[in-house]
């Protein structure tokens, strides 16, 4: 679960390395926000918020949809948005229908060939030929964080084939002993990469003032789990994107399931339920990324608790 979270976290962030603002590459992680947010409302997880957001998502969908198939210019492209399309007008009635066991495996079958198909039709249409050289800061001796490796390689890979990814692979030594900044520092300069992204923010402390001085202060700087500091610098406009990570949620959440089998409840499936938010300067607020904000007073209220 861990490896799968973290890969599909680095997966959206790659994706705003490649350009996620397009309407195209927008339509693939939409149609899992949809599937999601049905899948919320019928486990009870968060479950008024997902209503109210489930048919903002629907709308949104639309409209991406309808710009991505006017972007479409080759007959191949043109030819996939219009099956999208019909995929989609199957898809969009389920997910506007009350959450049943029935309907929730009719809409994860119908997102899957719905998100197969936007990723295809994403690939021939946000500009193809476009290339960048990224470095891509990994400590592996931390097995949750192989998932953003993976996740943002096969991601990458997908969304911009003649980009150009090198990731340093930082042992737990090296971190320890103080030199990562400095290796990852070298591979950027080696590499003459265009982003640098870090796998935990906190590893990022001080990264900006370090490039500027090393005269890498034109390379664009992102990663997951932004510090204040980096939440500072993406409203300056200093750095370009991070993925906001709810983990004090996850804790409620883990507790949540551990209530359900002391109590001998159904247990939720727990499936994609970290909340996570792709920050840039457009949408960000200072000071620390956790949301929902009221997280710990909506499972006070599911566990009855004064």
């Amino acid at each position: 679960m861990r490896f799968a979270r973290a890969a599909l976290i680095a997966a959206a962030l790659a994706a705003a390395a490649a350009q996620a603002q397009e309407p195209a590459l927008r339509l693939e992680s939409l149609a899992e926000r949809i599937a999601k947010l049905h899948a919320q409302v019928g486990q009870g997880v968060l479950a008024e918020r997902s209503k109210r957001a489930l048919p903002e998502a629907v709308r949104e969908f639309d409209g991406a949809l309808k710009s991505a198939s006017a972007r479409a210019t080759t007959a191949e492209a043109r030819e996939s948005y219009l099956l999208l399309r019909l995929l989609w007008q199957d898809l969009r009635p389920w997910t506007l229908k009350p959450p049943t066991r029935d309907n929730a495996k009719r809409i994860s079958d119908r997102v899957e060939e719905v998100t197969w198909v936007a990723a295809k039709g994403a690939r021939m249409t946000v500009n193809p030929g476009r290339k960048g050289t990224a470095v891509l800061e990994n400590v592996s001796g931390y097995p949750a964080l192989t998932g953003v490796r993976d996740g943002f390689k096969e991601e990458l890979k997908k969304l911009c084939p003649a980009c150009k990814l090198t990731v340093v692979d930082i042992s737990l030594a090296d971190l320890g002993a103080g030199k990562l900044q400095e290796t990852v520092l070298s591979a950027v300069r080696r590499e003459q990469a265009d982003y640098v992204f870090w796998d935990n923010g906190a590893f990022a402390a001080g990264i900006e003032s370090k490039m500027q001085a090393a005269g890498l202060g034109d390379v664009k700087i992102g990663g997951l789990s932004p510090q204040p500091e980096s939440v500072k610098a993406l409203k300056a406009g200093t750095q370009s994107a991070w993925m906001g990570i709810g983990f004090q949620y996850v804790g409620w959440a883990s507790m949540d399931l551990a209530f359900r089998h002391l109590q001998d409840v159904p247990l939720t499936t727990n499936n994609a339920i970290q909340p996570t938010q792709l920050l840039t300067k457009d949408n960000v607020k200072e000071g620390t990324w956790e949301y929902p904000a009221d997280g710990l007073e909506q499972f006070k209220k599911l566990w009855q608790l004064q």
